[in-house]
């Protein structure tokens, strides 16, 4: 039997954002980070969230992810409710996982590469052989199993980002975000690390939100894609419609201006 309810639902979300006043005798003001969002994303989807920095992307992640309350609207996950203020989330927690743009700077530079990667399976409270399972994984990811035991320090940039996605792998969650997980690398190291998460997605059977202001990935990584700007969601649809014919005037300047990953280092 199906599920009937979309593995992520935005209804009518708005977050707004206190400001400190500017003089002595003005009022705090405030600022709309993400208004009126209503989408739903379905178990095993591929989308991409684009848009300039400002856009409202890392807002609306924040809400999808339970990470910050909303001022409005309503968030939820498979048909659950999430409430930062009411709830432990320690449920979401574990069917979520998130690989940021600088992994390094998620790194705690005294543990080792296998003790980060377990903390996810220490948070998710999975039971078993933690170290066989953050072995098995690291290895899936492209990196020797004795990489457990060395420190952040000791890795490339592209094997870092390879290291990260094993962390938010490991304990075995349904959805998978990243925020802009390929922006810091290379164009060569890039394309592998996309391929990858390619590769993960279709075999782990994943839902992967992908956030970027680089339309040129896209195409490789995400079967829809919503466009986001001004902290609102401008556009919405199939990847190869939305870039063969966009609608909104932003998305089309978005398009003009792309970048594409040739195929030759794509296969690369």
């Amino acid at each position: 039997m199906t599920d009937p309810h979309p593995l992520v639902r935005l209804d009518r979300v708005t977050k707004t954002f206190r400001t400190p006043p500017r003089g002595l005798f003005e009022r705090a003001g405030s600022v709309t980070g993400l208004e009126d969002a209503t989408l739903e994303i379905n178990a095993g989807e591929s989308v991409a969230i684009v848009g300039e920095s400002g856009s409202g992307k890392t807002t609306l992640i924040r809400q999808m992810l339970g990470l910050s309350t909303p001022t409005s609207g309503t968030v939820s996950f498979a048909g659950r409710e999430v409430r930062p203020r009411q709830d432990s989330l320690g449920w979401l927690r574990r069917r979520t996982g998130l690989v940021f743009q600088d992994p390094y700077s998620s790194f705690n530079p005294r543990r080792t590469i296998g003790q980060s990667v377990a903390e996810s399976l220490e948070g998710s409270q999975i039971e078993g052989d933690h170290r066989a399972m953050v072995a098995a994984m690291l290895e899936r990811v492209g990196l020797p199993a004795d990489s457990a035991s060395r420190y952040p320090h000791a890795f490339s940039g592209g094997q870092r980002q390879r290291i990260a996605l094993a962390r938010a792998l490991v304990h075995r969650p349904e959805l998978l975000v990243g925020d802009e997980p390929v922006s810091a690398l290379d164009v060569l190291v890039r394309a592998r690390v996309l391929s990858l998460l390619t590769e993960l997605r279709e075999e782990f059977g994943l839902t992967l939100v992908t956030i970027t202001h680089d339309l040129g990935i896209v195409p490789k990584l995400a079967e829809r894609t919503i466009v986001m700007h001004g902290g609102r969601i401008v556009e919405d649809g199939p990847t190869a419609q939305l870039l063969e014919s966009p609608t909104h005037p932003y998305t089309r300047e978005l398009v003009a201006s792309r970048l594409t990953l040739p195929d030759s280092t794509w296969r690369g």
